[in-house]
């Protein structure tokens, strides 16, 4: 660790920075891109920008970085392109807030005016209403806070002024599994396929006591305690008797108990849930 500490300033300065758990990013005022390797803090790659980059924010496998300038245009920068790739030309106006998912590189939320867009690789999803500036970016949901309905009034923040918002394909998955069915969401879900989306359908599939689906979807979201769950439904001798034990795993313990008065029998699983 052999850190000089400069006499004078740079005439180049920072004006963005941002960091993984792996890389460092600094943006400075020639445009220049300097990219840092963590924990060893090497200098690693230089890039050189056309525009001078306000804010920038790199996405969870470190492979693509966004960039607003300092008019407001969000553009995109390939970490992971080769020697003689394009780079991808993306380009949107009047940008003043970005969050790449915590869970999916591909997944973007950015504001434009008074409008969220949710983009998947380089394609929009369909515009929501909101004024807010986003916070958190998982599980395909949106956690934004309206800062100017805050400020009004710093003292008694409200409830109200923190809004969670679902991206369209959890509530396409919500409306599919509520209208048509699991094994037509299945294919939905199989074609845009996330975590959050097989445990949608996995509860369903609970819900219902279709244990195989249930099983293939604790699956496909590696969920240890799901698919064991559903093996002890196996062993079981009635619908009554699964039903409890699925009320009681999901925290419904009212309703397990419930369950097993109605078949005279003592609640006897519940507090084996409870310390599942």
């Amino acid at each position: 660790m052999d850190y000089k500490v400069l006499q004078q300033p740079t005439r180049d300065t920072i004006t963005a920075i941002c960091a993984t758990e792996r890389l460092l990013v600094v943006a400075r005022d020639s445009g220049a891109l300097h990219q840092y390797t963590l924990p060893r803090f090497s200098l690693d790659q230089r890039h050189q920008m056309a525009v001078k980059a306000n804010k920038i924010a790199i996405n969870c496998n470190n492979t693509r970085i966004s960039i607003i300038d300092s008019i407001g245009i969000l553009t995109f920068f390939d970490l992971a392109l080769k020697e003689g790739e394009v780079q991808p030309r993306f380009e949107r106006k009047d940008v003043w807030d970005m969050k790449w998912a915590e869970d999916n590189p591909e997944l973007l939320a950015m504001m434009e005016k008074t409008r969220m867009y949710v983009f998947k690789g380089l394609d929009p999803e369909e515009p929501i209403l909101s004024s807010g500036y986003i916070c958190e970016f998982r599980d395909l949901q949106i956690k934004s806070a309206l800062l100017d309905e805050i400020i009004r009034d710093p003292e008694r923040p409200s409830r109200d002024n923190v809004i969670d918002l679902e991206i369209k394909s959890l509530r396409d998955t919500r409306d599919l599994l509520e209208k048509v069915g699991i094994h037509d969401a299945y294919q939905f879900i199989e074609d845009n396929s996330h975590p959050r989306l097989w445990r949608l359908l996995a509860e369903s599939a609970l819900e219902q006591l279709q244990l195989e689906m249930a099983e293939r979807s604790f699956v496909r979201c590696q969920d240890y305690q799901g698919i064991q769950l559903v093996k002890r439904l196996h062993k079981l001798d009635s619908e009554n008797k699964q039903s409890a034990e699925i009320a009681a795993y999901q925290g419904r313990f009212e309703a397990a108990e419930r369950y097993y008065m109605d078949m005279d029998k003592r609640p006897g699983c519940q507090s084996q849930s409870e310390t599942r």
